[in-house]
């Protein structure tokens, strides 16, 4: 590695020092007491780092260049001012959601893409189900205050899986069967069935899931699990 311009002759220090003499070179700079990072092009280049730490509100300002016209605007994720009691965390989902969906937290920082709902709308989420799906799929985080009026499973290609029989259920991890039992549904037949579970509210957000035995020797096999809610006002 090799420095240059970092002090001046006089023994005054520069404002740009240079690491690296090679083309790739990378360039800091002191502007109005902010750093700069750039190439040998004078261009804005990255900065790689394991973690990174900002001492004020403001924590992250997006293309902070922008000219503030037109669509070129600068976007900023900050922290509140005031009103904080603990160190705060949220984790984003792992992919870039349904259109219309929303984000929602369990309460402790992690975020899941969820239905919008609005006042006693009824939301209706649907996923599917295949003869090599795992054994647990995730389905979706019904929201706190939210009553289920009916799972629908619609079986549209029998599952041929034997020793054990294929079967599901949906529920959360601490009771599998809340919504749907194993006795509710026989995927070895191509039909519909609708289990209307009859349970009040929970006040709670609850991370849904599907129970899933394929059955030995399984290679065929698909259906669909529509869950019908509201959230009461």
């Amino acid at each position: 590695m090799s420095v240059k311009n970092f002090i001046k002759v006089d023994g005054t220090q520069a404002s740009t020092f240079q690491i690296d003499a090679a083309a790739a070179g990378v360039k800091l700079a002191s502007v109005a007491g902010a750093l700069e990072v750039k190439d040998n092009a004078g261009a804005d280049t990255t900065v790689t780092a394991s973690e990174m730490l900002a001492s004020s509100n403001i924590g992250l300002v997006i293309n902070s260049d922008a000219a503030s016209t037109g669509a070129d605007w600068t976007f900023t994720l900050s922290r509140p001012a005031a009103g904080m009691a603990a160190d705060t965390q949220i984790v984003v989902p792992p992919d870039n959601g349904t259109a219309g969906f929303v984000l929602s937290t369990d309460g402790t920082g992690i975020t899941t893409w969820v239905p919008s709902v609005s006042g006693a709308t009824d939301v209706t989420f649907s996923t599917t189900l295949n003869w090599n799906s795992p054994s647990i799929v995730p389905m979706f985080l019904l929201p706190a205050n939210a009553v289920i009026s009916d799972v629908s499973v619609i079986v549209d290609t029998a599952f041929d899986g034997t020793g054990p029989l294929p079967s599901m259920s949906v529920g959360l991890t601490s009771n599998t069967s809340k919504y749907v039992g194993e006795s509710d549904v026989n995927l070895s037949e191509a039909a519909g069935w609708s289990v209307n579970p009859n349970l009040p509210r929970d006040t709670s957000a609850e991370a849904l899931n599907i129970y899933f035995v394929a059955g030995g020797g399984a290679t065929v096999g698909e259906a669909r699990i529509l869950v019908y809610y509201s959230i009461p006002v």
